[in-house]
């Protein structure tokens, strides 16, 4: 039910003068085979968190690559194929398409808007995400998805908030086998 609504709710969403605005670049952008990397996250959970029947997942996708630099520089060789992909899909924020995730919860997406009105604007404020997604247990955030050169090795940051100290992701090494992607490893984790 909620994915059929997700669409509504991003009809519906208004815009609030003032806002800062992200650089996004629209969504047939995003490979199909990251959309199967997202997929594969939320499924195996790397994370670990509860993540429930729904979520929302911010629409937009981040990254920092100041602390993925950092990570790579002290703890890591990666293939530089596989750097330089995640570094150049990064340089901007992009939209996510709500209909090219294989999973089985439902979720909606977060738009830009809701996410800088709520945690942007003034001190985060958890009461203000629960009144906007009644019954979500909390959202999800991804980076782009960088590739090595064969595209059997993926790069990806995610996370997970549910709560004002309640959330937890990292930077994830998953690699193809037998056409699924697996989480291979944890690169940098945080948790709140």
């Amino acid at each position: 039910m909620h994915k059929r609504l997700m669409l509504l709710a991003l009809l519906l969403c208004s815009c609030s003068p003032g806002l800062s605005r992200v650089t996004v670049t629209p969504s047939p952008n995003i490979e199909a085979e990251e959309y199967a990397v997202y997929s594969a996250l939320i499924r195996q959970n790397p994370i670990g968190y509860d993540l429930g029947s729904y979520f929302a997942i911010r629409e937009n996708t981040t990254a920092d690559l100041d602390i993925f630099e950092r990570t790579l520089e002290n703890v890591h060789k990666l293939p530089s194929s596989l750097v330089d992909s995640y570094q150049s899909r990064n340089a901007a924020s992009y939209t996510l398409d709500p209909t090219n995730l294989d999973i089985e919860q439902d979720y909606v997406l977060m738009p830009q808007e809701d996410f800088d009105q709520i945690f942007l604007q003034r001190r985060a404020s958890w009461t203000d995400f629960e009144a906007r997604y009644p019954g979500a247990s909390g959202f999800i955030l991804f980076s782009r998805v960088g590739f090595n050169a064969d595209g059997d090795e993926a790069l990806v940051d995610m996370g997970y908030r549910c709560g004002d100290l309640c959330g937890a992701g990292g930077l994830y090494l998953l690699v193809k086998e037998d056409g699924n992607w697996k989480v291979r490893e944890a690169l940098m984790v945080w948790q709140s």
